[in-house]
Parts: structure tokens; C-alpha cells; sequence
């Protein structure tokens, strides 16, 4: 995989501080990920990323916060390993079945950049069919980082929130997805989840570390054999944090 792009942002409360800003960062990155079928469902393999992530205020005073901050972007290289069991019956659209990824990546200076961190995931997704061609989803998400600057760290991934809005050294989540059969090329979803920041600092019997969402949207079946979907919602999170989502696909 290779990506390229400006990311325009433009936050309310920058990580908590109170602090409006408006950034534009430049990305670019190679992946590159391998995976042997070690029996039935389990997966191993290897992975290589390289990343030049530059943050970059819109203004002179945009600019001096990120300084404060210590988030400058970074430009790193590493390499990593992949656990993976998948028995979900539909990548796309599943119904059964579960699915479950640990991973990992070692950035290491002699490869890019000049930091020495760690980064780890772990991702477990799971599906039961009920009722008339209903299904209910969860997700739980996990990211622990080991030395890593402050613009790597750990972000929110839940709906409702902007990405890399609020930031952690280590972050978990869970959130649970209901999937209704409304008819023929129609379904609906409600959802609800919380997340929390933890690490250097943070844990999650402050409040201000934890992050719940909920929200509801509608789906139109485009390829029903594929389960490929046009995919609309909105969610709602803490405070003034919200958002409206049009997609190809569900959230997992």
C-alpha cells in the first residue's frame, strides 16, 4: 500500500487543553503486510511500514501550540509481526463468526527517522445472527505505544470523534453494534461504546479520560451477494464531540 495526502483539521478542544487550532498535516506511507494460513482460521505473518507524518499549523499561533505540545509529526520505519484468527463468514457484510488481530511494530532509528518506539494492537471483532436476518456486532480495540513521541500516540477511533483529536500513550475501547433487517437492500444500525486514554498519567477513574459514543444510522445494500452498503450515521460523543459518517461498507 502506498498513501498520500494533506489532512486538514480544525479542533474545538486540541487534547483536552481548551485550546482551539487548525492544522494541515502532509502524510505520506509504504505498508507492506504478509500472511501465512497457518491451520484452518490462523493466520501469521510480517509486516514493514515506512511514514513521514509532518503536523503543521494553519497560523503562527496554531503553530506555537503544536510547539508547546511537543507534536511536530514524525518520520519513521519499522517492522513487526501479525497474529490473526478470521472465521467471519463475509468480510464485507458478516452475520457469524469471529475475528481477532494482535500485531505489532518496531520503528527503529537504523531503519527511518530518529526515534526508537514501539507500537502495539490488539483487535477483536465478534458477530451473532438473530432473529429475522438481524445481527449484533462488537468491537474491542486496544493500542499500547512504548516510547513513542506525542504525535504517535495512542487516538480515539470511536464515532463521533475527530481523529487524532484526543490523544493517550495507550487507548482501549469497546462498542457494540445492533444490525436491523428493515427490508429487502434496507437495514438500520444503532450503536453505542466508551473508550479510555491511560498511561503517563492518565487513567480511567478520571472521567476526563474516558469517551463514551452512541448513534444510529441507515444502510441501502448495493451488492447484496457481495453485501457491499452505502453506509449513513451520525454519532454522538462527549461534549460537543459529534459527527456524521457516509461510507461504503459498516463500521466493521
Amino acid at each position: 500500500m502506498v498513501v498520500g495526502g494533506r489532512i486538514k483539521n480544525d479542533y474545538d478542544d486540541y487534547l483536552g487543553t481548551g485550546q482551539p487550532l487548525k492544522t494541515e498535516d502532509d502524510l505520506s506511507a509504504v505498508a507492506a503486510r504478509y500472511l501465512y494460513r497457518v491451520k484452518d482460521n490462523w493466520f501469521v505473518g510480517a509486516q514493514a511500514l515506512y511514514t513521514n507524518y509532518q503536523i503543521l499549523g494553519e497560523a503562527a499561533l496554531d503553530e506555537q501550540v503544536l510547539t508547546v505540545l511537543g507534536i511536530t509529526g514524525f518520520n519513521s520505519g519499522g517492522v513487526g509481526g501479525i497474529v490473526q484468527h478470521d472465521s467471519r463468514d463475509s468480510e464485507d457484510s458478516p452475520t457469524k463468526g469471529w475475528y481477532l488481530n494482535l500485531n505489532n511494530i518496531a520503528y527503529r532509528d537504523w531503519i527511518a527517522g530518529s526515534n526508537n518506539f514501539d507500537v502495539y494492537r490488539l483487535e477483536f471483532r465478534d458477530y451473532w445472527e438473530h432473529g429475522d436476518r438481524n445481527v449484533f456486532a462488537v468491537r474491542q480495540k486496544n493500542q499500547w505505544t512504548v516510547d513513542a513521541p506525542a504525535a504517535a500516540y495512542a487516538p480515539i477511533t470511536l464515532r463521533g470523534y475527530k481523529f487524532g483529536q484526543y490523544l493517550g500513550k495507550n487507548m482501549s475501547s469497546i462498542e457494540g453494534e445492533e444490525r436491523l433487517y428493515i427490508a429487502e437492500r434496507w437495514t438500520a444500525t444503532v450503536f453505542a461504546g466508551v473508550a479510555c486514554l491511560y498511561g503517563a498519567g492518565l487513567d480511567c477513574t478520571d472521567s476526563a479520560n474516558v469517551y463514551p459514543d452512541f448513534g444510529a444510522g441507515i444502510q441501502y445494500v448495493l451488492k447484496p451477494k457481495e453485501g457491499i452498503v452505502v453506509n449513513l450515521e451520525v454519532a454522538k460523543g462527549k461534549s460537543d464531540n459529534a459527527g456524521v459518517y457516509l461510507k461504503l461498507g459498516y463500521a466493521y
